[in-house]
């Protein structure tokens, strides 16, 4: 799966950077991570956005019955800043081999 998802999505799973770090690796480029957050307070947001290689939308406010307030964050990948898959990363090769 590693970058060839054109949508992600979580919800309550953690703060919207460290999500998007994680999801980054999965997402193709122009790939879509909607984040379903509940009160999404504004140095989430600020953090989220400096992600490299992720562009951010949002938040975009909803309510659910009875005055439950909600937001949808929505990253974007650029296309221009891929992870490196782990093996990678640590300069080894599948067989665990240093290259």
């Amino acid at each position: 799966l590693l970058g060839r998802c054109d949508l992600v999505t979580a919800r309550a799973v953690g703060e919207i950077a460290d999500v998007a770090h994680a999801a980054l690796r999965l997402l193709a480029p122009r790939g879509i991570l909607v984040h379903y957050k509940g009160d999404v307070k504004g140095k989430e947001i600020e953090e989220g956005a400096r992600v490299k290689g992720l562009a951010q939308e949002g938040p975009f406010a909803y309510e659910l019955p009875p005055d439950a307030k909600r937001a949808v964050v929505l990253s974007r990948s650029t296309g221009r800043t891929r992870a490196l898959p782990p093996s990678r990363a640590r300069g080894r090769n599948r067989g665990g081999r240093a290259r």
